[in-house]
């Protein structure tokens, strides 16, 4: 039978409640990684084959429109907007230029066709992210 006493290395940093050794080292080699991710360049220069292609995955689904040229993105809003039933130009437009953004948000000043209020609206999003519009 195991002893139920833990020694002092088994205990949590939290109270000193007693933990499972093995998800204690488990857990702390994930807080690690949280708190120390590995340092590559974003071209991912220098990485292996397994590693590059991990790096392009996690790219895609951090932003899946993302790498695709403008005139793509432009045609696939539209696309979307008309199989949504969207036909009026406001509606199209509207779609074309969110898609645009959607694929490179940090560029969307450099969009033609954006007003400037547009800009302003976009701007205020990314700089205020957790704000709620009331």
């Amino acid at each position: 039978m195991a002893d139920p006493v833990k020694h002092e290395s088994e205990k949590s940093v939290m109270g000193g409640a007693p933990l499972d050794t093995a998800r204690s080292s488990s857990s702390q080699a994930e807080l690690e990684h949280e708190d120390n991710p590995p340092r590559h360049n974003i071209r991912g220069d220098g990485l292996d084959e397994t590693a590059r292609k991990r790096l392009e995955a996690s790219r895609k689904l951090a932003s899946p429109l993302a790498g695709l040229n403008h005139e793509k993105l432009s045609s696939m809003g539209e696309q979307y907007a008309r199989m949504a039933g969207l036909d009026s130009e406001e509606d199209i437009r509207a779609f074309r230029l969110g898609a645009i953004v959607a694929g490179d948000e940090n560029q969307y000043d450099r969009i033609d066709g954006l007003t400037e209020r547009e800009r302003e609206v976009i701007d205020r999003e990314i700089t205020h992210k957790w704000y709620v519009h009331g």
